[in-house]
């Protein structure tokens, strides 16, 4: 039995059970197989696979249930792509509120027991026996490095990337190319001239071996466009030609389709978990594995404010330079912003930037609302000890600092699309600290108060992250008995008839995608509000054969539902709409008569991939790129409203939800 009393939170409420099998197995089917019985859950009881071993299980596949059912079985299939499951564990989750009872799990491998079924064995290639450098990479640095060593570095990091994806041999599992990065390292930083500099990359693309004979040659400009920046001699460009042009495989060492699309799924990466703080050699590597995956197979490479070639040259010092686990973590995390992407975030490993920013929050929310940032939610008003602070007024510094310094100061920590998405962001840490008291200054009225604001644990807080969930509310009701409402963060695909049935008379629905979605539901709900098959956007994927090059899917289409929504529908948005959440948006307003509200959304569209980096660090990058039918990208800029209602202080104080009663009165003219 798993019961869990969390009824409020924006994400992270998941409780559950898991085992996992210490083998995986051939087979072309595996099948998962459970009784569950639920009472009274409000988000969603359910049961899941995971098989990869660097996705946390909030990321598994999930096939759940909700409020109370007697005992049901429930069954999940999936195939099984030997290159894509590394691992395999099963479980039953709940997220949310409730109890769930769990009976008679089973797993089978093509109908059979697992029990009765061959493990699978890895193949091991000559790069998993390369451990030479697992006790440190040996690389120094000179203290008195300059920009000229700087510029030899940003060259070879883009000469160890180009053959990681190019070179036949590398693709083949042959040479582990992180150590082998750390063994020409000295080397190549003892020479002093360009022509040595270059012999030294010459030979080190001989000592891969001759290309196999291939009779089928490409053409690959596209790998080729950084070579003129080096003036490299003309045997070492022709040599580079000719691996550039030579055919890749499906089958590479370091990179394999993704297992639910075609993006780019980054394996055999080594964590080097045994590293907190790794030495110089690993942290170029870091810089080094990042970058090039960014180079050759990050969808939005060419909206990134600055030239990407500069950012590999930008960034070399503070990762030679991180003395500590703190500034490496910073070092990663400023290499990420690079991508003005929401999505690419320092997932796990950010132990010491965590520790930094303290354990202690303020009991009072602060948001960017007119260019100034204002006090917007009193999460505990018995914790402010008398302090007279209320909604409305606006915090002008933190301990001294003005806040206009702090978004500048911080510019570099927090990835972000756009404006608004750093500004929420940021409004997390703010109020934040490793002490327990914290001085603001404040405007009140017309006048400034100094105070010294004590700080809580999150535990002792009603504090939440980008939005608010009340899971024990539905994921829709009635709104003055004739608007039907939607928030996205709690309805799910089994209560889409129930939907349609209850507002199917209604003058208007009102949808909230000023969340993440709790469940996919852009076609399920989306088939409501159109009455043809109507194309709402397409995908930019990676060629992983041709490095550096992208093709777009054909377009995805809304196709009707058996019955037609007949009245007006209005769409929630703003800055807090990422991701998922923009995805459904773009498919709702491919209905006949959608009108969006609100703000921009984060402009943050896409499947990612995770990477795993030296230190045992995890950074999400953009895998897939979203666009409109037309071609048009959301990315950065956001999906933009049809009618925009910004917050505002005033509404803010006399509790007014803008964008909502905006909503209403459009469906009510």
């Amino acid at each position: 039995m798993i019961n869990n009393q969390d009824k409020q939170s924006s994400y992270g409420d998941f409780g559950g059970v898991y085992f996992e099998f210490p083998n995986t197995y051939i087979g072309k089917e595996m099948e998962l197989t459970v009784y569950l019985k639920t009472n009274e859950v409000t988000g969603t009881a359910g049961v899941f696979y995971k098989t990869d071993a660097r996705m946390p299980i909030q990321y598994a596949e999930v096939k759940g249930v909700k409020g109370t059912n007697d005992w049901q079985k429930i069954s999940l299939k999936k195939a099984i792509k030997q290159s894509h499951i590394d691992q395999i564990g099963i479980g039953v989750m709940l997220k949310g509120s409730g109890t769930i009872w769990v009976d008679q799990v089973e797993l089978k491998i093509d109908g059979q027991d697992y029990k009765n079924s061959t493990v699978y064995t890895k193949p091991i290639y000559k790069a998993d026996l390369d451990k030479m450098f697992d006790n440190g990479s040996e690389v120094e640095i000179p203290s008195n490095y300059n920009e000229e060593d700087l510029d030899k570095l940003a060259l070879l990091g883009q000469f160890w990337g180009f053959l990681k994806y190019h070179h036949p041999m590398i693709a083949k599992g042959e040479y582990n190319w992180d150590y082998e990065l750390f063994r020409i390292l000295p080397k190549y930083l003892s020479v002093k001239t360009k022509e040595q500099t270059q012999q030294i990359l010459l030979n080190w693309i001989d000592s891969l071996g001759t290309l196999p004979h291939s009779s089928k040659e490409i053409e690959n400009s596209i790998a080729m466009d950084w070579i003129s920046k080096y003036d490299l001699n003309h045997e070492l460009q022709s040599r580079l030609k000719t691996i550039a042009n030579f055919p890749l495989t499906e089958d590479h060492y370091y990179l394999t389709q993704g297992r639910y699309v075609p993006i780019a799924d980054y394996i055999n990466e080594r964590p080097y978990e045994q590293f907190a703080l790794p030495d110089t050699g690993f942290r170029l590597l870091a810089l080094y594995r990042y970058w090039n995956m960014v180079e050759y197979f990050y969808p939005y490479k060419s909206l990134i404010d600055n030239k990407w070639s500069e950012v590999l040259s930008t960034h070399l010092r503070p990762f030679i330079d991180a003395s500590t686990e703190l500034a490496y973590e910073l070092a990663l995390t400023a290499l990420l912003t690079e991508l003005n992407d929401s999505h690419a975030l320092l997932l796990a490993g950010n132990n010491a930037i965590e520790q930094s920013l303290g354990e202690y929050h303020a009991p009072i929310r602060l948001n960017k609302i007119e260019g100034k940032w204002i006090v917007t939610e009193i999460y505990n008003p018995e914790l402010l000890n008398g302090i007279e602070i209320k909604v409305g007024d606006e915090v002008t510094h933190i301990n001294q600092e003005t806040l206009a310094s702090i978004e500048i100061r911080n510019k570099n920590r927090y990835p972000a699309s756009n404006d608004a998405v750093y500004y929420r962001d940021l409004q997390r840490d703010l109020l934040r600290s490793p002490k327990e008291i914290l001085n603001i200054t404040y405007l009140s009225g017309n006048k400034s108060k100094s105070i010294d604001l004590k700080l809580y644990k999150r535990k002792e807080l009603n504090i939440y992250y980008t939005f608010k969930v009340d899971r024990t509310k539905k994921g829709y009701y009635l709104l003055n008995n004739n608007i039907g409402y939607i928030t996205l963060a709690n309805v799910t695909n089994e209560d889409i008839e129930e939907v349609k049935k209850q507002f199917s008379d209604t003058k208007g629905i009102i949808i909230d995608a000023r969340n993440y979605p709790s469940a996919f539901v852009p076609h399920s709900l989306g088939s409501y509000f159109v009455c043809k098959p109507t194309p709402f956007l397409k995908n930019l994927f990676p060629t992983l054969s041709f490095p550096g090059a992208f093709e777009f899917s054909k377009e995805l289409t809304i196709k009707p539902g058996e019955t037609k929504y007949k009245g007006k529908v209005v769409v929630l948005i703003n800055e807090v709409s990422q991701s998922a959440s923009e995805y459904a948006i773009m498919a709702l307003k491919a209905g006949d008569n959608v009108t969006l509200v609100g703000a921009h959304t984060a402009g943050t569209n896409g499947d990612t991939a995770q990477v795993v980096l030296p230190g045992n660090r995890v950074a999400l990058i953009g895998g897939a790129g979203i666009y409109y039918p037309s071609g048009n990208v959301t990315q950065r800029e956001g999906i933009k409203p049809d009618v925009e209602v910004n917050i505002t202080r005033k509404g803010i104080i006399e509790g007014k939800d803008e964008v909502l009663e905006k909503a209403k009165e459009l469906l009510m003219r």
